[in-house]
C-alpha cells in the first residue's frame, strides 16, 4: 500500500518540479490519505522502516523512510464526523464488523448507503434487504430531492451508481452512461455488488455484460 502511495506522491512531485523548472510556478505539497475498510485490524507495513532490522537512534532522524497516514474506517468514532451519512456509514459497518449479522436489526439508512455497505462489505444479505424493499426509503427520498421522488426506485438507484462511479473514476464517456441507464435489473445487480471492484470503465461494461 504504502509503496504504491509513495510512487503516486512522487510522480506528483516531478510534474510540479518540471513546471516549477519551466516557469517557476511554486510547488504544492501532497497528502494522501488510505482508507482502508477491512474487517481485520490492518497488520501490513506501513512504511520501509517496518520491514528494516532496528536503526540505531542515532541515524534515525536521518533516514528517508516517511510513513503514510492510514485511516481505518473500523476504529473511526461516528460522533466525531459532522455529516449524517458518515456517520450512519462508520456507525453500521463497525455494527457489521463486531457483530453477526441480525435478521430483525432495523436497518434505516438511506438507499445511497444501504448499497455502499454492501459493497464494503460484500454482504450479499445487506443487498437483499434493499431489493426487498427492507431498507427506509424515507431519508434516501429527501437525498434524492422530489425528481427521484417522481422517476422511482430504480432510477433513483442508477443516479447514485452513476454519482459514485463519476466520483471514483473522474469521468464517465456518453456510451457508457447510456449503458447505465439502460441496463436491467441484473445487470444493476452485478454493477451494485462490484462498485468497489471497478477501476475502469472496461470494468463497469465488464460488470454489466455489455463486453
Amino acid at each position: 500500500m504504502f509503496q504504491r502511495t509513495r510512487e503516486y506522491d512522487e510522480m506528483n512531485y516531478l510534474q510540479q518540479f518540471f513546471l516549477y523548472q519551466s516557469n517557476h510556478q511554486m510547488i504544492m505539497g501532497v497528502m494522501t490519505l488510505v482508507v482502508y475498510y477491512g474487517q481485520k485490524k490492518w497488520s501490513a507495513p506501513r512504511a520501509y522502516e517496518d520491514m528494516m532490522k532496528p536503526i540505531p537512534p542515532v541515524f534515525k532522524n536521518y533516514m528517508n523512510v516517511a510513513s503514510y497516514p492510514l485511516i481505518e474506517m473500523r476504529y473511526l468514532d461516528p460522533e466525531r464526523f459532522h455529516t449524517q451519512k458518515l456517520k450512519e456509514l462508520i456507525t453500521e459497518l463497525k455494527y457489521l464488523y463486531n457483530h453477526q449479522y441480525d435478521e430483525t436489526h432495523d436497518i434505516t439508512v438511506s438507499h445511497e448507503i444501504a448499497i455502499t455497505l454492501a459493497a464494503l462489505t460484500k454482504n450479499t444479505q445487506i443487498y437483499e434487504k434493499v431489493k426487498e424493499k427492507k431498507i427506509d426509503m424515507c431519508q434516501a427520498i429527501r437525498d434524492y430531492g422530489k425528481e427521484n421522488l417522481r422517476i422511482g426506485k430504480k432510477e433513483g438507484i442508477i443516479q447514485t451508481l452513476i454519482k459514485q462511479l463519476q466520483s471514483k473514476l473522474g469521468f464517465l464517456s456518453k456510451d457508457t452512461l447510456a449503458k447505465i441507464k439502460s441496463c436491467n435489473q441484473e445487470q444493476l445487480d452485478s454493477l451494485t455488488i462490484h462498485i468497489f471492484d471497478i477501476y475502469s470503465e472496461k470494468d463497469i461494461l465488464h460488470y454489466l455484460s455489455f463486453d
